[in-house]
């Protein structure tokens, strides 16, 4: 019988990735509170699992398919992080992070055999119908998947675990790697599509957003807005002249010492979590216990922004080259409205935690404003 010698918060996080469910469909099938699950991803392998949910976890690998469970084992082997050990820096002593980057492509909207064959996934607060694909050839990342919506977008979801020294490693780590991402998008996605509808088909990735999910820090009280601030605008920490080798512009002390905060950028907070949305991406941290909101309530509302900020950009290049936008008659602009609405409204049972996460994302975004510009060239065109 294959088993782990002691179970910490690092191998539950690697088991419930190997089993691609959400944390609540984790801790549903595990028979926990998500709460616990929540704790196990930032404890890491600091946290030690109690000898109960040992032997749960321990049930739960039996119950593996050997392939799936060879995939845990190989991955739990080869657990350390990527980046480089963390050193003592000006922020604190190092922090761990999940990255999750968003890459949106936008396809033909009369082409559904993509959408078609994927898995049914969960609807998001815009309410918008979507199906995932497992996209080969991602073994560098810990997940990826492409999230394929019925109006012809596709996102395609990369997350990373990821350790770093100082908020300026990950900075100059972060720009390459949306290049990189890209261009291995580029090739993946157009080969899984090819392969899917049985043409040639090329697809071009048009932008990378960043979520980080911070697991573990060392930043004292102080010290703590500042780095959620950095976090979601790494850009102020280094000279980006040449965008695939970023240099540190040697200022986070700096940052630091003058308790900055970038003045564009919308933080938003819960009983003892806490997060930032910029342009270019969100930081967010849960406190212990807290399950108002889950980093999995950031992503559904990422993809789903991601998602209709891919499309409204199609159909505005369609207006700016003097053509009219068009299409299919069940995406019209009446439906454009009213996924718009759906995305933008809070809903009555929502939390103040959910509110104000949906509020900072779309208020760094731009969407609202786009969405209202593409529904009315659609009507116009109509």
């Amino acid at each position: 019988m294959v088993s782990i010698e002691r179970w910490t918060g690092q191998e539950a996080g690697l088991l419930q990735e190997v089993l691609r469910l959400s944390i609540r469909q984790f801790a549903q099938q595990l028979g926990v509170n998500p709460a616990t699950v929540q704790n196990w991803r930032k404890g890491g392998a600091g946290l030690m699992v109690s000898y109960e949910l040992q032997q749960v976890l321990d049930a739960q690998l039996q119950l593996l398919p050997d392939s799936v469970r060879q995939t845990f084992l190989e991955r739990c082997s080869g657990a350390s992080m990527t980046a480089a050990p963390p050193q003592a820096s000006s922020g604190g002593s190092g922090f761990a992070v999940n990255s999750h980057q968003f890459v949106p492509v936008h396809l033909s909207p009369e082409d559904t055999e993509l959408y078609e064959a994927g898995t049914a996934h969960h609807l998001g607060p815009g309410n918008l119908s979507q199906r995932t694909l497992d996209v080969p050839g991602g073994d560098e990342f810990h997940q990826c998947k492409l999230h394929v919506y019925e109006f012809g977008v596709a996102v395609l979801h990369i997350q990373q675990r990821m350790a770093f020294s100082s908020i300026t490693d990950l900075a100059v780590w972060r720009y390459p790697s949306y290049e990189r991402n890209r261009a291995w998008a580029r090739q993946a996605v157009s080969e899984l599509v090819s392969n899917v509808v049985g043409r040639s088909t090329a697809v071009t990735p048009q932008y990378t957003l960043s979520v980080y999910e911070l697991v573990r820090h060392g930043w004292g009280a102080e010290e703590f807005g500042t780095a959620l601030h950095l976090l979601a605008t790494p850009g102020v920490l280094v000279d980006r002249s040449i965008e695939t080798a970023p240099v540190s512009l040697e200022v986070e002390p700096l940052r630091f010492a003058e308790r900055w905060a970038h003045p564009n950028a919308i933080a938003f907070t819960g009983t003892t979590s806490r997060g930032v949305a910029g342009w270019s991406g969100v930081a967010y941290w849960q406190g212990a216990g807290e399950t108002a909101l889950s980093i999995d309530d950031i992503v559904a509302m990422e993809l789903d922004t991601q998602a209709l900020w891919a499309l409204s950009s199609a159909l505005l290049h369609r207006v700016e080259e003097g053509h009219d936008p068009q299409m299919p008659e069940q995406f019209g602009w009446r439906w454009l409205r009213g996924a718009a609405s759906r995305l933008t409204s809070a809903r009555p049972t929502e939390s103040a935690e959910h509110r104000a996460m949906r509020a900072a994302v779309l208020g760094t975004s731009d969407l609202p404003e786009r969405l209202r510009d593409a529904w009315s060239a659609l009507k116009e065109a109509s």
